[in-house]
């Protein structure tokens, strides 16, 4: 079913060239119009796309739509031509019996890795690029698309012209990628075939038919790439051989058609618009000295004009261009080994057929053969300087070589024919009269055949040994589908599951052919070159490792995984919802009595995703969702912003110390400034609370205060033109002169840094506060005069501390938010609390702990609720 679909495919794409063909071609053949009919849709079609996609969005229909209208415009043209006939002479007839065989030969050898290896997928790492570059413009129909590979920004596809042929094939033919992938490669061969038999049918020596036999031994290789991948340049290999044949067409013709097609290559391939380039400066340099100059200096300007203009107007290009201008005065570094030539890759047969045809080229050739001849020196000699001298840019050098065996094989051809030619002659000299009138023929047909089969026994066992490998198995490749036609099923609000782990090597293939993006990948391309290793070791330790899946936001897993917290959803793919919260508590009572407020503490922790909702449940009918009243510091951790402080200021907040007055250490709760003035408050080691201010000289006020850790404390230091107020609880404690007038500036501040316990409704005057209204501050009545920050730190989630009243929101580092709820039972027995937590991305936990009230008279409790 799906071949059928690559035929029909086949002729949809074909039949608006032929039919074009009709309208502007006299002279050619049915062949030459199926050629046409096929390259000139690579061209048109793709040419029409990248203009449309460059400044809207195109998909199948719009497609479908350009398809018909092309199609019905050139039938319009084609009814209103006087005379149609279809005609094929009984010389083509003849031809086609032996070409239709060649062309069947060709596919046979270009497709034979597949049937080597039983394997039906692409082999080189690069044809999966293409993959998913392809079905990333057809599911964005833009020429520019987010990387469909990381994910990190737009990616600039060099060549999209070749990726919008493939997509505007699929949609035409309705086939799968696999399918295209796979075929795509010989049918691009077959075609390389054809126009090797049209070329040759252009010279007067008819070296089409052994031209085109001699197509299917062009080597393919892992390093330089070939006709049985489907890469740009083999699509090249086509481009430039029909552009050969399209120079040596009807002069009008070709001048119309072949801007178009070199300006496509540009887009699709750059070194195939080079080797087009190449093709048509020789070509117009040979008309120059035939002293058609008008015609040859229009090629050379066809060539040189669009670069030009692509330098200008596209900065990107410019790269590229400036890499072959560095590398005629530079050496080139080179990304890849140098390719180790030997004439047996094409077999030494063929390149001495060559060289007899080369030596003939200059002898008796015509312009074309001449040019052909001219085109492989340039070809292999571009190739030569790099891999001798390293100077040149490497992925021409490489890619040039493949087409500097286009050249051999289309003058070993006429070499063939040519040898038969000169039997013949020899023939007739010993022999006067022939007694059949074909006999002439039919002796030089033999020769030719004679040498081919020569040619195949030595070739096609060396084209055959050539060796593959497999970038993944059948079963990856079904459970990638798999998981591109489910993974939307399994989407949610809080589950977008775009990123995967999976084994570096097969990273970019995953991603190429499910859509989803992947951090590291050791084939090619290679990104994330600091994550392979990381990943590597993951994925070999059964993803065990949580963090690193959070951390790196990953939620699909391709492997085998042993992670507790993975869904098994197909053989080996699993979804990672995230690590879930774990709920716990505590209260601030051991022994609750009716009818007392008691103090439930969350002491619940989510580490990769914050705590987004909290329910309460107490066990005697209510509920509670509570509120969040501190953030928890530990020794590193603090919230940061910046303000600019007075002369004149107060500090107030509470706190609740989980360290004891005397434990001989420092802890600091605020400090604001640098080393060239600052404020500090803190407990010093000996016991003694601190409040500093240093302008130029160190002042302070301090105070030893026997308080109790573990409970909440209201901490107040108010400062007036040099004179320190330091209140502890409400009460004064501390007062003194002799500070430093300090200078209004903004500075850095920070709440903690080396405090452990819990800090909450931190508030900065910018006044000094009298003891009455600290007082009132304490009880809970907030004076508002002078308050230009106030920092709750009741937010509850998040990474922002947010100033209440002013624009001093400050960024938290390390802490953690405390919730908390208040509840009073009216009668004593046992209840059962629970608490239910959900993170950030929906994952809930619970926990519940038995409380007993008892029936007893309320003992007073020293926490933040009472006095608040």
């Amino acid at each position: 079913m799906l071949e059928i679909r690559i035929l029909l495919g086949l002729f949809l794409f074909i039949l608006p060239g032929y039919l074009l063909s009709l309208l502007i071609f006299k002279k050619i053949n049915f062949v030459e119009r199926v050629l046409f009919g096929f390259v000139s849709g690579i061209f048109i079609f793709s040419a029409l796309l990248l203009l449309f996609a460059s400044f809207m969005r195109v998909s199948s229909l719009f497609f479908y739509a350009m398809y018909f209208i092309y199609l019905i415009i050139v039938l319009i043209f084609l009814f209103r031509r006087v005379k149609f006939e279809f005609k094929i002479s009984k010389n083509l007839i003849m031809k086609l019996m032996i070409l239709v065989p060649i062309l069947i030969f060709v596919f046979y050898m270009t497709f034979f890795p597949h049937l080597k290896y039983d394997y039906y997928l692409p082999f080189h790492a690069d044809e999966w690029v293409h993959w998913g570059l392809t079905r990333a413009f057809m599911e964005n129909g833009r020429t520019s698309f987010i990387n469909p590979f990381t994910g990190n920004g737009k990616v600039f596809d060099v060549e999209l012209g070749f990726h919008v042929f493939l997509s505007s094939f699929k949609w035409l033919s309705g086939a799968d990628l696999r399918s295209i992938f796979v075929l795509m490669p010989s049918i691009i061969s077959v075609f390389v075939a054809i126009a090797a038999f049209c070329i040759g049918e252009k010279s007067k020596v008819k070296f089409g038919l052994a031209s085109a036999f001699l197509i299917s031994f062009i080597p393919t290789t892992i390093r330089y790439l070939g006709p049985s991948f489907l890469v740009p340049v083999s699509t090249g290999l086509l481009l430039t051989a029909f552009s050969i044949w399209l120079l040596n067409t009807e002069p009008k013709i070709k001048y119309a058609f072949f801007p178009i097609l070199f300006i496509f290559s540009i887009f699709m391939h750059l070194p195939t618009a080079g080797a087009i380039a190449i093709v048509a400066i020789v070509y117009g340099i040979l008309e120059i000295t035939e002293k058609k100059f008008r015609e040859g200096l229009a090629l050379i300007g066809m060539c040189l004009f669009p670069f030009l203009l692509l330098y200008l107007l596209f900065p990107p290009f410019m790269s590229y261009l400036q890499l072959g201008l560095d590398a005629m005065f530079e050496e080139s570094k080179q990304s890849l080994p140098l390719i180790r030539f030997s004439f047996d890759e094409l077999t030494k047969i063929i390149w001495a057929l060559f060289l007899f045809s080369a030596f003939l080229s200059v002898l008796k050739g015509k312009k074309m053969e001449r040019s052909i001849l001219l085109s492989f020196f340039l070809f292999f000699s571009i190739f030569f300087v790099y891999q001798k001298y390293k100077y040149g840019i490497q992925i021409l050098s490489d890619r040039f070589l493949l087409f500097a065996y286009l050249m051999v094989t289309l003058l070993a051809g006429y070499g063939i024919v040519a040898i038969g030619e000169h039997l013949k002659n020899l023939l007739k000299k010993f022999i006067r009269k022939i007694p059949h009138r074909d006999a002439e023929k039919l002796f030089k047909a033999g020769i030719v055949t004679a040498i081919l089969i020569l040619v195949s026994i030595y070739a096609i066992p060396a084209h055959k040994d050539i060796s593959f490998y497999r970038m993944i198995g059948e079963r990856d490749f079904e459970n990638f589908e798999w998981i591109r036609e489910n993974i939307d099923k399994y989407k949610e609000e809080n589950y977008s599951f775009d990123k995967a782990a999976i084994y570096p090597q097969k990273a970019s293939i995953f991603s190429a052919v499910t859509g989803i993006y992947t951090i590291a990948s050791s084939g090619w391309p290679i990104y994330g070159r600091n994550m392979v290793d990381k990943m590597s070791e993951f994925m070999e330790k059964r993803c065990k490792d949580s963090e690193f899946l959070e951390k790196n936001g990953i939620g699909v897993i391709y492997g085998f995984c042993e992670n507790p917290y993975a869904e098994k959803i197909h053989d080996m793919t699993y979804l990672f919802h995230g690590v879930p919260p774990t709920a716990d508590f505590y209260m601030n009572s051991t022994t609750p009595c009716k009818n007392q407020k008691i103090d439930f503490i969350s002491n619940s922790s989510s580490p990769y995703s914050p705590i987004t909702k909290i329910l309460w449940n107490f066990g005697d009918g209510n509920t509670s969702t509570g509120e969040t009243y501190a953030l928890e510091f530990g020794e590193n951790d603090y919230v940061e912003t910046e303000i600019k402080m007075n002369k004149s200021f107060a500090i107030e907040m509470w706190l609740n110390p989980s360290f004891s007055y005397d434990d001989g250490i420092t802890h600091r709760w605020f400090f604001w400034g640098d080393k060239d003035g600052y404020i500090s408050c803190f407990k010093y080691k000996n016991g003694r609370i601190y409040f500093v201010v240093k302008v130029t000289k160190w002042r302070a006020a301090y105070s030893t205060i026997k308080y109790e850790k573990n409970t909440w404390h209201h901490f107040l230091a108010s400062y007036n033109n040099g004179n320190f107020h330091l209140y502890w609880d409400g009460k004064l404690v501390k007062s003194s002169a002799g500070g430093n007038i300090l200078p209004s500036v903004k500075k850095r501040l920070r709440i903690g840094g080396s405090f452990d316990g819990y800090i909450r409704e931190v508030r900065i005057y910018d006044r000094y506060l009298k003891i009455d209204e600290v007082k009132q501050n304490y009880i809970g009545n907030v004076t508002m005069n002078g308050l230009i920050a106030w920092w709750k730190f009741n937010e509850g989630y998040g990474s922002i501390a947010y100033d209440s009243i002013g624009n001093h929101n400050g960024t938290i580092h390390g802490c953690k938010w405390i919730h908390h709820a208040v509840h009073a039972y009216k009668k004593a027995g046992t209840y059962n609390v629970t608490l239910t937590v959900w993170n950030e991305k929906g994952l809930k936990s619970e926990a519940t702990k038995e409380i007993i009230i008892k029936d007893c008279a309320i003992a007073r409790t020293n926490d933040f609720t009472d006095k608040n």
